[in-house]
């Protein structure tokens, strides 16, 4: 049976007028830093968490407990979502403020629910495909500055330490390559890949499932870009740039008296809702890698697990987890996730931000 901890002000049913956070645990950071000198790298100076423990001694003692497991594994398997982004002022998808909403609310005429714009049959129509380009290039530019969040930072810091096996985010806000863990290039089709070479690699921590807006790439003739400004305001004119490559490639033509050829168009490097994951056989490379790398911890951290794909990535790997003898499956989001599904998989569920606990 899975435990639930209550870890934020809103799980807090203290009716004391003092303040909920007026007595802060010790970090996983702090812990790090000050309980194992034998660590090669300090754990990062985080800020001290802005939630307790609705006050309760036995519910920080759990949080003790917590702590101590996620230091003491070996082999951790992270699977992230949105939720780990939120506090660096990226809005997650599916909560009342979330980018779902907000959509739906903007264009409410021309899409049925904020999903639609995350769904390949977007492409249908030319008003839903401006709307699309205009959102992309107005998301990109606003997040291009931000930060990585304390919890990005930690579990970068569990890489340094050799403890970090893999990073599975679906997110594509890219706040991962800014702690210096780089998405791996054999995710890209072109690469050859090959378990050994995945294992061997060690930039390929960070699996991103859904992709990212680092990139660019054509349809056409499968050239990457980096999403740089200069293509900012073509997206957010609604309109998607050429493809320079297949540009150059038709004036070759043209000045050779040839017929002309088809010029692609970049369209953002993520995989929408109802297309074909063009990564999808190499994800399941990485995935094989890591069972028979024998993780002895799996941390979910700010998603609730709505995206099939991800879903099964989660079952297959707790799976695994729960074979090694001390092997323990830990979930840390806001809101908890109460299914039988679950049951028999997750050990804990830590209900707070992860940035909390970190």
């Amino acid at each position: 049976m899975t435990q639930y901890i209550p870890f934020s002000k809103r799980h807090c049913t203290c009716s004391s007028s003092r303040s909920c956070h007026s007595d802060p645990s010790p970090s996983l950071a702090a812990k790090a830093r000050y309980s194992n000198p034998k660590l090669s790298t300090p754990a990062p100076d985080l800020p001290t968490p802005s939630t307790c423990l609705a006050h309760s001694s036995a519910a920080r003692l759990e949080i003790e407990k917590v702590a101590k497991l996620i230091l003491a594994s070996k082999r951790c398997v992270v699977v992230s979502g949105a939720g780990i982004s939120c506090s660096a002022g990226i809005p997650d998808f599916r909560s009342s403020s979330g980018l779902f909403s907000t959509l739906k609310e903007q264009h409410g005429n021309h899409i049925n629910q904020g999903r639609d714009l995350f769904d390949a049959q977007l492409f249908n129509s030319e008003t839903t495909t401006r709307i699309f380009h205009q959102f992309i290039g107005q998301f990109k530019q606003s997040i291009e500055n931000v930060q990585p969040t304390p919890t990005h930072q930690f579990l970068s810091w569990l890489h340094s330490q050799g403890r970090l096996t893999r990073w599975y985010t679906q997110n594509i806000d890219g706040l991962e390559a800014k702690t210096g863990l780089s998405p791996p290039t054999h995710l890209h089709p072109s690469y050859p890949c090959t378990p050994s070479r995945i294992s061997r690699d060690h930039k390929s921590t960070v699996v991103p499932l859904h992709g990212d807006l680092d990139q660019l790439v054509c349809p056409l003739c499968s050239t990457y870009y980096p999403f740089t400004p200069a293509f900012f305001s073509s997206y957010q004119q609604g309109e998607a740039p050429i493809c320079p490559h297949c540009a150059k490639l038709n004036d070759n033509r043209l000045e050779a008296g040839r017929r002309p050829i088809s010029v692609g168009k970049l369209r953002p490097n993520i995989v929408l809702y109802n297309e074909p994951h063009p990564s999808g056989e190499l994800i399941a490379k990485v995935m094989n890698t890591d069972v028979r790398l024998k993780p002895d911890l799996l941390l979910i951290l700010g998603t609730r697990l709505n995206v099939h794909g991800c879903k099964a990535l989660v079952k297959a790997m707790a799976r695994t987890v729960r074979q090694q003898k001390h092997g323990k499956i830990i979930m840390v989001n806001l809101d908890p996730i109460q299914s039988k599904e679950w049951d028999d998989l997750i050990d804990i569920q830590v209900l707070g931000p992860a940035d909390d606990l970190i």
